[in-house]
């Protein structure tokens, strides 16, 4: 999937990548994977909010799927139903995975470039499904309180960083 939609990204000349995936309603699988492209910010900003929406229920929907495939094999009705809005262990360790994968491939190009503006670290995190801006804003938040960055550009009241405002993340030392 990342090299399909890499291959599409320069063919069309796109900057902004995005994919999303699909679980499969019965099983811990993805069943398929959207991918958007775009060369505006608030064409990401609109899918990850649409995808965030869409995991929620997604997962709703899913656990009342298994349920049911649960009820008509055993013929039982089950005494205590799954919690809706808990997500299933597949989600969470598929959520891990990209969130892992995008924090480590974010902090190697802040190593390897040592100065990257928030706006590139930010579309280059938002390629993988499952990882939100709020999640690159707890990594900077972090690696700034350890000491390993530094944030130059916000104003002085300014908690995080914000697209479009030329805010810089320089690795210390």
């Amino acid at each position: 999937v990342a090299e399909y939609t890499e291959q599409v990204r320069k063919a069309g000349n796109f900057s902004l990548p995005r994919t999303a995936v699909v679980l499969h309603p019965e099983m811990a699988a993805t069943h398929f994977h959207l991918i958007y492209l775009t060369r505006d910010p608030k064409g990401i900003e609109v899918f990850m909010a649409a995808e965030r929406t869409a995991m929620q229920q997604m997962e709703a929907t899913r656990a009342r799927a298994q349920q049911k495939r649960r009820v008509e094999k055993s013929r039982q009705p089950e005494f205590f139903a799954d919690e809706e809005g808990e997500p299933s262990a597949h989600y969470v360790k598929l959520r891990e995975r990209c969130l892992a994968a995008a924090r480590d491939e974010a902090w190697e190009h802040l190593k390897a470039k040592e100065r990257v503006r928030y706006d590139h670290l930010w579309a280059n995190a938002l390629r993988l499904p499952l990882v939100w801006e709020k999640d690159i804003k707890e990594w900077i938040a972090e690696w700034r309180k350890s000491g390993l960055i530094t944030v130059e550009g916000m104003a002085p009241k300014q908690r995080v960083p914000k697209r479009g405002a030329g805010i810089v993340i320089r690795k210390a030392g």
